[in-house]
Parts: structure tokens; sequence; C-alpha cells
């Protein structure tokens, strides 16, 4: 399946992009590099050759050389990262086209891409005495003439004022003809917009669960070897910045040497998730093997640790400005819960300083309730560590967690990586004002207590 993403996303990464005469292929040209790199890649299987692509490459250029040792040019290193950072992104967006995301909360729309210009679609209108799911597939490009979809941009006024992309103007269109044909489209009939909403819900979970997952700590995950390439950038321009940089630009024989001395000196190397965050964010000085001491750790917390509780609070004090009782919260709540053990804290630490913390709710209920990375420490990496461990502390794979309008920009990418689903959005449920966007589940109509919906990562 072709979509509209892909050429976008071939531009943005630095290739040309041009259609054959026939429109069956294209051609996509690196131009971040000295010498141009032309590929011709058919439309149909885009990203799956684009992908091969990237797996082939080197092996290829190294054939050419009738099998001699004769050494593969820095340049070809460049254009293989190239080539995978740009399969990571293509098959991401193959991934993320398939995945249903809700559209409108108020009124239960999700939408997701089932080709270029098609999308398939929910959502809930009320009629006078029920509701309404209604559930429909629609492809404006094919089935609206150039008058019809101007005329339903003149009746949806501004619908495209903030579409930045063509994948995004057919996105928009596609939830604009859907409203406007629901009364024609496939429903089932509920008593109450509760009962519709549970329905279209369960369908879409279903769907979504076929999909498969991006997970960075799972060593089995191809999607996400695959997509961390995208950060890769640097590496095609040949620049090495980082051990992480370094270790992206080993050919297959220099990894296999340094996967081997990891396996035979492991005491050598980081322990946990976070040490190794550290270390591979650490400048490259040209001795990826020479190990230093990573500072990083990750601590739980324990009941009758005072100056770490305390050290906490003064890390997150603050939160007062945004959540009303936050203080009293805190020490009410949280405190006597960790020797109930209802409430689990973890702390990240270098060299004993605090850098992050991650706060949950273990009952009845499985919240996230707090996650806060310090600014400096942002982008490691921590964040997304932080809520592999809020799944194995909460032995839950769909915990709760609410986040305000504040950060909203700030988490949204990390939990859509995450595999987080947008619920509802509440206005100004905890502070007027503010809307609260509630992932995983849904918060009680009334506020009892003071619930508190994570920080900044």
């Amino acid at each position: 399946m072709y979509l509209p993403q892909f050429q976008e996303i071939c531009e943005k990464q630095g290739w040309d992009f041009k259609w054959s005469d026939d429109g069956e292929s294209a051609y996509i040209t690196l131009m971040t590099l000295p010498n141009k790199h032309l590929f011709i890649v058919n439309k149909n299987n885009f990203a799956k050759e684009v992908t091969a692509l990237s797996e082939t490459y080197l092996l290829d250029e190294y054939a050419k050389t009738s099998g001699s040792c004769a050494p593969i040019f820095c340049e070809d290193f460049a254009v293989s990262a190239a080539l995978s950072a740009l399969a990571a992104a293509l098959n991401v967006a193959a991934v993320e086209a398939k995945t249903w995301i809700c559209t409108d909360p108020d009124t239960c729309q999700w939408r997701r891409q089932v080709g270029e210009t098609k999308f398939e679609l929910y959502d809930i209108f009320e009629a006078p005495d029920n509701y309404f799911a209604v559930h429909g597939v629609v492809d404006p490009a094919e089935d609206l003439t150039p008058s019809e979809l101007h005329q339903l941009e003149d009746s949806y006024d501004g619908l495209l004022d903030n579409s930045t992309s063509e994948s995004e103007r057919w996105a928009l269109l596609a939830e604009a003809q859907f409203e406007t044909e629901e009364f024609s489209a496939e429903r089932e009939v509920f008593d109450t917009f509760e009962e519709a909403e549970a329905s279209i819900r369960a369908k879409i979970e279903a769907d979504n669960i076929k999909l498969p997952k991006s997970d960075p700590n799972d060593e089995n995950d191809e999607l996400w070897k695959l997509s961390d390439a995208l950060y890769a950038r640097d590496v095609a321009n040949g620049v090495v910045k980082t051990r992480l940089d370094a270790i992206r630009s080993l050919d297959k024989l220099r990894l296999a040497v340094f996967l081997n001395d990891i396996h035979s000196n492991a005491k050598d190397f980081p322990s946990d998730n976070l040490s190794w965050c550290d270390w591979l964010n650490k400048p490259d000085d040209g001795h990826l093997l020479d190990v230093e001491d990573c500072s990083m750790k990750q601590v739980r917390v324990k009941a009758d640790d005072s100056q770490t509780i305390t050290a906490i609070y003064e890390f997150l004090h603050d939160l007062d400005n945004e959540y009303s009782n936050f203080s009293k919260w805190y020490y009410s709540t949280v405190v006597p819960g960790l020797a109930s053990e209802n409430r689990i804290i973890y702390t990240v630490l270098d060299d004993g300083k605090i850098v992050a913390v991650l706060i949950l709710k273990d009952s009845d209920e499985k919240k996230i309730c707090t996650l806060r990375v310090a600014e400096h420490y942002r982008c490691q990496g921590i964040a997304t560590v932080l809520l592999k461990i809020a799944h194995q502390a909460l032995q839950c794979t769909n915990p709760l967690i609410t986040v305000s309008s504040i950060h909203i920009n700030e988490f949204e990418f990390l939990l859509k990586k995450n595999g987080f689903t947008l619920y509802k959005k509440y206005e100004n449920y905890y502070k007027q004002g503010i809307v609260e966007y509630a992932f995983n589940g849904l918060l009680p109509e009334k506020q009892n207590d003071c619930r508190l919906s994570q920080n900044v990562v």
C-alpha cells in the first residue's frame, strides 16, 4: 500500500522524489552526500522495497568487489544509514496509518487509513430517542469530483487552514465527507452514548491489538529496531556525535565483533536500561569499547527513607501551581501509601541527585500518577524506561495516565509510541482553564480526591 506520507518522509529526510512517467515507480535520490545515489522503487510495494534495499545495500556493494577485501567507502555506510532511516520512517508510518486514532473524543470519532486516500471511520450521532454508532469507509479522491471537494471545503469553513501536508489534507477531507454521509452509513442503535462508545471501543481495540507494537525494551521487536534508525540522521551526513551514532555506523562484521565483546565481557558494560541510555549518550572518542562508569541508577523508594521522600517533594513542589492541594496529596496519600504498597515511587539518580520521578497507584485502579524528567535529562530514553517499569510494577499493560493541556505536546509522541490510547478530554477537571487528557481509561465523573496526572517528561 502506498501512502502520501511516504513522499513527505522521503523529502524530509533529504531524498529527491519523482514519479516515473507511468506513475508506477518512484525515483528517489539521496541529495545529502557529494555523490547522488538513485534508487527506483515500485509504488505498490514502496515500504517493502526500501526496507529490502536498506538490508542488502552494503552486501550488494561488497559483492561488486568480486569478493576481494577491498574496503567499502565511508560514503557507502552513509547511504546505508540513510536507507535504514528511510525504511524505519516508512514502516512506522505504515503501522501508524493502520492504527485507530481518536479524532474527536466528544463524538467518539475514530479514524484509520486503509489506502492511499481511503479512510475507515467510526462516529456517534445523537437522535431524539437514542444514539447511533456509525461506521463507514470513504475515499474523497475517488468518491468526490473536484467540484464536490470544493463544496465540502466550503461547508467546513477553515477545515484545511492548518493542514501542513497532503496526507493530513486527505485525512481531514475524509472526516468531513464521513460526517456529511453518516446518515446513510452502516449504523447500530443504542439507548445511551456510553453503550455506543463501548461498542466502538471494543471494535477498534480488537483491530489495534493485531498491529505490531514498538517496544524499545523488547530485544525481539523488529519494528522498534527499524524505527530507531530514524534518529541516525547525523550518521547519514557522515557525522558521528555519540556512541549510539558510532554503533549505527558499524558494518555487520564490526557490529558482530562489538556484540561478541559485550557477551564475553558483560561485567565491563552497563547492567540496566538507564545505565545503557547513559552510556550510549556519551560522546564517542573513537574508542567504542572503552567503557566509562555509568552514573545514572533507578531506585525504588522505601517507606522509611524520609530524606529521599523530602527530596522528591522538592523536585516536584512546583506542581502546586498546576494542581490544587498537591502538597496535601503527596504527604497524606502518597507517602502513607508507600507503607501499604498501594503507592510506588521510583527515582532516577545521577551521582545521587534526583533527575526523574515516577509515582504509581497500585490498587483497584492501576495508574501512573506522576512522571517527570528534569529538563536537561530529556530525550535520553529515561521516560520510556520509566513507562516500562510502570507496566512491570503494576503488572498492567494499559495503566491509566492523564496529561494536562500544558504538557500534552511534550507527552503525545511518547505515549503514542508506547501504545497509550486517548480516551477522553476533560475540561476544568483539576484546574479551571486546563484540559486533562485521559489515556487508557476514564476519570470519575466527580473528583473525590486530588488525583495527579503526570508532569513534564
